[in-house]
This record gives structure tokens, C-alpha cells and sequence, in this order.
């Protein structure tokens, strides 16, 4: 049985896995999978179709469009993550500076991703802004959609240790998921249990907003004037709205 996190980038979906890990392995055995991509691939939807089959739970994260539908029965659980898409644009740029252009056409490509996993049924859509404030609430939903029940205490344990504040919990008695693996971090660069790497958090501790100081003011009118409905249907109001 296999659960897959998935998401537009920039959103959260290293956070639903993280989650969904470790709700599931205070239930039992759990193989973490990490990423992958390019489900195109003879061999990436083998070892996916290998995951399906097995009758233990595994978790993996990827960023790639759905499969054919007959692959998602009872035994695929999905998680998706979503974000205001001026957010994500200003994370894609403190973090690869693309031209403008290649940030629109990724959001363009999320967005028709995002748009398809919405049509499967079964699908756990949650928005960046419960997954950053609101751990707890995520954490039962993603709980709810495996099929299983967290405790309050599990509850509090996960979300004290996913929560971005753990970064700053270094005293002696600290059991913050960040401060176990900080250090393996900062010395490689990329953590294979958790898949975060050393600026996967970014300097604003992942705040929303960053998108109007990131870019120009003819920019974020070409980004709202283009993604203007999708705004719109989830919620999200433009700069000039007080």
C-alpha cells in the first residue's frame, strides 16, 4: 500500500509527508521512499506498481502529473498541497532565480496538475496556509485520510516537531524533528528521511506576503492579471483588495 505526497512546488508537500510518515509509524512499520519523479519511466512505475502491491504502508513524495486512473484504487492514499500562486512564484525565485517567464509556465504546469488530481476521487487537497499554521488540523485530516486516529499527545508531538519554531529549539532538553538532523544537514546538504535540505525553509521562515517584495509592481500585475480566476476560486485576494 502506498501513499504518494504530492503538490504544486513550493507548497508544502515535504511537510504532508513528513506528517503522514509519522503518523503512520506510530501505527507500525513504514518505508519511507523518498522522491520520485518522471513517473513516465518503465522502472519509476514498476517500483510504484512494486509499492501498491505490498502489504506494508510506504510514502513517497514527487511533484509529477497523475497516473491513468486505474492506478489509484484502495490501496493509494494521495495528498496534495496547494498555495497562493504569487507565493510560490517569489519561493521559486529566492530559490533558483528563473527568468519571469519560466516561473509562469511552472505555475502553469502546477496548476494543470493540480487541476487533474482534482478529478480523482479520494484525493486530500490541503492549502499551504493550514499546513504552516494550523499542524494539528492538517495532521488529523492527513490522519482521517489513511485511515487511522491520532491521540491529542501524538497530535502535539508531531506538530512540536515539524513546526518551523523547532529550528530554534537548540537547549539540551529540545526533541524537535529539526534539531535531530540540523546538524547531518548544514554538513551535507540533504536529509534522506525527511528529504528537506538546507534552505528548504527560506530566510522568512516561509511566511505568505514575500511575493510583493520580490517583485516589481508591473510583475505582480502581469501574475494576477494571469492567474486572476485561480485566485479568485481559491480564495486568495489580489494586492490592490484591502
Amino acid at each position: 500500500m502506498i501513499i504518494i505526497a504530492n503538490g504544486m512546488l513550493r507548497s508544502g508537500s515535504t511537510l504532508q509527508y513528513n506528517i503522514a510518515a509519522m503518523v503512520m509509524e506510530m501505527r507500525g512499520p513504514l518505508q519511507r521512499s523518498g522522491f520520485m519523479g518522471d513517473f513516465s519511466k518503465p522502472e519509476t512505475r514498476a517500483k510504484l506498481d512494486k509499492l501498491k502491491a505490498a502489504e506494508g504502508w510506504s510514502i513517497v513524495k514527487t511533484h509529477e502529473a497523475p497516473l491513468p486512473r486505474e492506478f489509484y484504487n484502495e490501496r493509494v492514499r494521495v495528498l496534495f498541497s496547494y498555495r497562493d500562486v504569487r507565493d510560490i512564484a517569489a519561493s521559486i525565485r529566492k530559490k533558483w532565480d528563473p527568468p519571469f517567464e519560466k516561473i509562469l509556465s511552472q505555475i502553469d504546469a502546477m496548476i494543470e496538475i493540480k487541476a487533474a488530481f482534482a478529478e480523482i476521487p479520494g484525493v486530500l487537497m490541503q492549502p499551504y496556509d493550514l499546513l504552516f499554521h494550523d499542524i494539528p488540523s492538517a495532521t488529523r485530516q492527513i490522519a482521517y485520510h489513511l485511515g487511522t486516529e491520532v491521540t491529542d499527545a501524538e497530535v502535539c508531538a508531531i506538530a512540536n516537531a515539524l513546526s518551523v519554531n523547532a529550528l530554534n529549539n537548540t537547549g539540551p532538553e529540545d526533541v524537535g524533528f529539526f534539531s535531530r538532523f540540523v546538524s547531518r544537514i548544514v554538513r551535507r546538504d540533504y536529509d534522506n528521511k525527511t528529504l528537506l535540505h538546507a534552505d528548504h525553509i527560506s530566510a522568512t521562515g516561509g511566511r505568505e506576503g514575500d511575493w510583493a517584495n520580490q517583485f516589481s509592481g508591473d510583475e505582480i500585475a502581469r501574475l494576477e492579471a494571469h492567474y486572476s480566476e485561480w485566485l479568485k476560486a481559491h480564495d486568495y485576494r489580489a494586492s490592490h483588495c484591502s
